[in-house]
Formats: C-alpha cells, structure tokens, sequence
C-alpha cells in the first residue's frame, strides 16, 4: 500500500516516466560513419582487388568485426556508403561517439589505414577521401585525407 504523504511524488514519478515513453517510441535513424571514398596504390600503382574492410568499433584496430566490405577497382578505388544505425526509439540523449577503423589485407596480413572518430549530436554528417599508398617507406603511416 502507497502511503499518502508519498502519493503526489509517486503520481509525478509515473507521468514522466509515461510521457518518456511515449515520446521516444518513434523509430530513430542516423548515420554512424562518414561516407568514406579512396584509393590505394602499391609503390605508386593502382593496388586492383585488395578487400577493404570498415569497422565501427574503436578498438578494432584490424577491422576483425567489419560493418562493411569491398574491393578495389581497377584504379585501386574504393567506397563505403555511410552506416545507418537504427534505433527502435528515439534516444533521450543525443550525443554519440561514432568511430571507425578502415584496413586492408596485403601478402596475408591485415593493415590498419585509417582510424577516426567524432563526438556530436545526431548523425555523421561528412565525407572522408582517402589516398592510401603501400610500400616500404611509409610503415604505420599509410593514408591521407583530402
């Protein structure tokens, strides 16, 4: 039994808690990662068929957990449409750390090219170009942003 000094907070208690849950049963969609385009050369040649790999896990750095796929052209081109994420309801916070980790496979060994993140209100609204070159020299360093 509720007492009834108590019963006004508990009458306020379940009016917000309903009205939260009423207002945030609306299907909610944003974009995780930026839309991401590039290419990668191999000692400046157009490096055709590698798999690209995109992950939206900030600490898999080797792109193990992949959110997406694809392969290389025949320019040594690649691309990634943005990753929606899709929320049954809509959040009552709107801030988001998004992050992403982009990588390759070369002579059997995975390669991490670029990593980023971002910290905001709603979805990732940007595009990212990248120009990707393998070789000897530039170990660790692979990428660069247009």
């Amino acid at each position: 039994m509720i007492k009834t000094h108590h019963y006004p907070l508990f009458q306020l208690t379940l009016i917000m808690v309903t009205s939260l849950t009423a207002c945030s049963s609306i299907p909610y969609n944003r974009l995780k990662t930026p839309g991401i385009s590039g290419t990668i050369s191999i000692n400046n040649e157009a490096a055709q068929g590698l798999e690209v790999y995109l992950s939206t896990r900030g600490d898999d750095k080797l792109c193990y957990r992949t959110g997406a796929t694809t392969r290389t052209g025949p320019e040594g081109e690649f691309n990634f449409l943005a990753l929606k994420e899709q929320m049954t309801h809509e959040p009552i916070a709107r801030h988001f750390l998004d992050e992403w980790n982009i990588c390759t496979e070369y002579k059997s060994q995975r390669i991490p090219l670029h990593s980023g993140n971002r910290y905001g209100i709603g979805s990732v609204n940007e595009l990212l170009t990248l120009r990707c070159e393998l070789n000897q020299k530039q170990l660790g360093k692979y990428c660069s942003t247009d």
